[in-house]
């Protein structure tokens, strides 16, 4: 396949075209970076000649540069604002010139709670294995940043992931592996989420009881119950009396918020929490706090 063979093409001809060249371009981080910053660099040339008339014998080609860019930039996690303001090239990109192609199929964000796995494993068979491995790689990060912001104690997950990305990189596994490595985890994931129903908490409160169970102490179903309800007694006087506006900026209220997260502890865990465990959990807890309930009492759990 050349790039003559790509820009001869028609309908869904090219598009087929377009996905093969993708699924070369992409077969490993570093060939993609790489092909990025010469995306970037040819955008910038074609832009600087233009509107000189010499230009249009280049149109063609840094169109399909531009477009094969926007596929594979498709396939990542979705930047952030200042991701996105630290590299403009990549949305000037979009306008080099007015070829249409078609957009990446399946392009948007799902749920992985509704991924069908058999089928997503039958696709991955069938289709362009680093592009669907790519497409859940980028819905995998999404999901875990999410996650963790929602439930320190996840972070495991996160580790593990990236543990996948640098093991793939690195040559260690390949393709097929990786992918079902990725699957596994997007299983584990889901049934993390599901934990919180088992448990009888809200979202929230699950983060509150895993912060003050994991890795320890060792409790038993009576004690569990203890500090399950601790954690729902402890989000009502936060929400209730301390998460103010702006609390996170104001000292008088920060010492509340920390006052209030002793208080609860101290009044209703079980005696199997030692003294320095309680005082780990006091400072994890209220960094939890800090960071999910900036906005108020709803924080980062509002979007839910």
């Amino acid at each position: 396949m050349t790039p003559k063979e790509i820009k001869s093409a028609q309908g869904l001809g090219k598009a087929a075209l377009i996905g093969e060249a993708v699924e070369k371009l992409i077969a490993t981080d570093e060939a993609k970076r790489e092909y990025l910053a010469k995306a970037r660099a040819v955008s910038r040339v074609y832009k600087a000649i233009l509107p000189d008339r010499s230009s249009t014998e280049f149109t063609a080609d840094a169109v399909l540069v531009s477009v094969l860019a926007e596929r594979i930039r498709s396939l990542m996690p979705r930047p952030d604002i200042s991701a996105i303001m630290q590299d403009v090239e990549d949305l000037l990109d979009r306008s080099v010139a007015p070829i249409p192609y078609e957009t990446p199929e399946d392009a948007e964000a799902i749920d992985i709670s509704q991924i069908d796995f058999d089928k997503l494993r039958a696709k991955f068979d069938t289709g362009k294995q680093r592009t669907e491995a790519e497409r859940l790689r980028a819905l995998l990060s999404q999901k875990l940043t999410a996650m963790v912001a929602r439930n320190p104690t996840r972070a495991e997950f996160l580790d593990r992931f990236q543990k996948l990305i640098d093991s793939y990189n690195s040559g260690s596994q390949n393709i097929e592996a990786f992918f079902r490595a990725l699957v596994q985890l997007a299983e584990d994931l889901t049934a993390e989420e599901q934990e919180a129903i088992r448990e009888g908490l809200s979202e929230e409160e699950n983060a509150v009881f895993d912060i003050l169970t994991k890795p320890e102490p060792e409790l038993n179903e009576k004690e569990r119950d203890q500090v399950k309800a601790v954690a729902r007694d402890l989000l009502q006087v936060l929400k209730d009396e301390k998460l103010v506006l702006d609390w996170t900026k104001k000292e008088q209220a920060r010492g509340a918020v920390r006052q209030a997260i002793e208080i609860a502890l101290d009044r209703g865990l079980p005696d199997a929490y030692a003294e320095d465990v309680f005082n780990k959990k006091c400072d994890i807890l209220y960094r939890h706090v800090f960071d999910a309930y900036q906005t108020g009492r709803e924080g980062i759990y509002a979007a839910a």
